[in-house]
């Protein structure tokens, strides 16, 4: 799903390639490149949560042990509320500049 997510970013980014603003203003511009990379790295998260997991209790996967769950869980909400804000604090500097 983050990975579609992502692809699905950069094909709406790709109508406005150089970010003029004239199809996509480019705060959502923004906002979509801020989107993606956070979903890239939740992706990134998640995979190596598996290989820690594969690592730990090797190729018999069972179920997902709780703390390494609320790591990845952490993790990625650390990620997604660090885009959000680093967007949201600089929306107003983000193609209203004359």
């Amino acid at each position: 799903m983050l990975c579609s997510y992502a692809s699905l970013t950069v094909i709406v980014r790709g109508a406005d390639p150089t970010s003029y603003g004239h199809i996509i203003p480019r705060p959502i511009g923004a906002f979509l490149t801020d989107s993606c990379t956070a979903s890239l790295y939740s992706v990134y998260i998640l995979a190596l949560g598996y290989w820690a997991l594969v690592i730990l209790q090797g190729a018999a996967l069972m179920e997902l042990p709780t703390h390494l769950k609320s790591l990845e869980t952490a993790a990625i909400t650390f990620v997604w509320a660090f885009y959000i804000a680093y967007n949201m604090s600089l929306f107003a500097f983000k193609g209203f500049q004359p």
